[in-house]
């Protein structure tokens, strides 16, 4: 017996390899077509390696929707000849998962065409999921400080800035999701899978099998940045303007080469776990997923080399300290070009003065 045609929405969420994932799909419709998938092109704002973004904003009522990228009305169109299952992707799909009517449009269309509804939600440790988003908002021209967004998430089990809205707490999203008429959701657990990469694992949920050539499978896009990378955002973000060449020296000079590595500190991190192991247990048992990762076994391990505290990173102080010693720098002009001393020693200050808050 046939089994019921599918509209599969994957829905994120951010940071879990969706970029590289959606470059993959859009680079290989036809593959998927072979395999009795349609991934269509209403919706995306390119087609060289864009998800379905437009939709999800439609549907969100996002101020970044333009009718010019498709809409609901257009995709209706493309999948009306279509005898198979329809694939959209966004990670922008997570600012609705909290709001179950908005799925109304998409229900419709699975029941105008007689689809079975399944929502597809990649999840990942809250600290991880915290810490790579921080970095990637950063990006943004986000300037908040990391402590203040960690109590937010630890007080509301979300983020929202602008358009966006992140969700922390996974079982809270399940029972939303629970209550959108006719549809399916399927967990998966990030961390459980081979090197973070999705490709393998969303074959799997799809029921499509690898072709022997597939190079796809060690494809990362927008991986994080560096630790001095970030920090130089966050000041600049900070101040709002671009940076004197004094201050970019001590951005230089804080992150040297052999500093690799940043994690939040031990009383956020204390507080993250006892506010989000409990329902991760929950879910990962009524959803059958591997635990690994969400009950926090080891939160940080991997980290090596010199490690900051990412609360000390990017707070008013550091800020303070940056200008502070860039003012001493700028100040200070020997004939020899040789590094002052005194700035040596604020740096090293800055360095060993990370006890928690």
């Amino acid at each position: 017996m046939n089994r019921k045609k599918r509209l599969y929405i994957h829905c994120g969420l951010h940071k879990t390899g969706t970029t590289a994932l959606q470059f993959f799909l859009r680079n290989n419709t036809e593959r998927l077509r072979t395999a009795g998938i349609l991934y269509p092109n209403a919706g995306c704002l390119d087609l060289v390696g864009s998800g379905h973004h437009n939709i999800a904003w439609q549907i969100a009522r996002d101020r970044r929707f333009n009718k010019e990228y498709g809409d609901f009305e257009v995709l209706l169109n493309e999948i009306d000849h279509f005898n198979g299952d329809i694939l959209l992707s966004s990670e922008d799909f997570e600012s609705s998962l909290d709001k179950p009517g908005s799925f109304t449009a998409l229900e419709r269309i699975a029941n105008s065409t007689q689809r079975e509804l399944v929502l597809i939600i990649y999840i990942r440790n809250q600290i991880f999921y915290l810490e790579s988003l921080y970095c990637e908002m950063l990006r943004h021209g986000f300037a908040e400080e990391y402590k203040t967004l960690a109590e937010q998430v630890i007080e509301r089990k979300m983020l929202s800035m602008k358009e966006w809205v992140f969700h922390f707490d996974y079982l809270r999203i399940a029972r939303y999701v629970a209550r959108i008429p006719n549809a399916r959701v399927v967990f998966r657990n990030f961390d459980s899978l081979q090197d973070n990469t999705i490709f393998a694992d969303f074959r799997s949920v799809l029921g499509i099998h690898p072709a022997p050539d597939d190079e796809a499978v060690n494809l990362r896009l927008h991986e994080r940045d560096t630790p001095a990378m970030s920090l130089t955002l966050f000041y600049q973000n900070r101040i709002g303007r671009s940076l004197h060449r004094a201050e970019k020296e001590i951005l230089e000079r804080l992150c040297p080469d052999n500093f690799r590595n940043i994690k939040t500190g031990d009383s956020l991190r204390k507080a993250l776990v006892n506010t989000f192991r409990k329902t991760n247990k929950i879910l990962c048992r009524k959803y059958g997923i591997p635990c690994k990762g969400l009950i926090f076994e080891d939160p940080c391990g991997g980290i090596a080399g010199r490690p900051a505290r990412f609360e000390r990173l990017f707070s008013f102080e550091t800020q303070c300290a940056i200008r502070e010693m860039a003012l001493e720098r700028a100040s200070f002009n020997p004939p020899d070009n040789r590094q002052p001393a005194p700035m040596g020693n604020a740096i090293a200050a800055w360095w060993t003065n990370q006890t928690d808050e």
